[in-house]
């Protein structure tokens, strides 16, 4: 499913993607995951192109997420849902 999502994001030219997943990703799936690289918005923060969440953190206050805090390319706007640096106090969103 990574792989598959890796492919729709560089098919649909997309910035970075999203999989949800019902269990905790395995090692394969974060490895995948790091294979796709970083999106680098406004030439200053990357963030992962591909990112990993389990169903059970979209439940925590802070999701483990790196999302742009303004606009993105194609006008859409985003808003950081995240706590800054929460990614990397907790090792980073594949566990690092």
């Amino acid at each position: 499913m990574v792989r598959d999502l890796a492919g729709t994001v560089d098919h649909q030219d997309a910035d970075f993607g999203i999989l949800v997943t019902l269990q905790e990703p395995t090692e394969g799936m974060r490895t995948e995951a790091r294979k796709a690289g970083v999106y680098k918005y406004h030439n200053q923060r990357k963030i992962l192109r591909l990112q990993l969440v389990s169903a059970a953190n979209l439940f925590k206050e802070f999701l483990p997420l790196q999302l742009p805090p303004e606009e993105v390319r194609n006008g859409r706007k985003m808003t950081i849902i995240a706590e800054p640096g929460a990614d990397e106090a907790k090792g980073g969103l594949f566990g690092e």
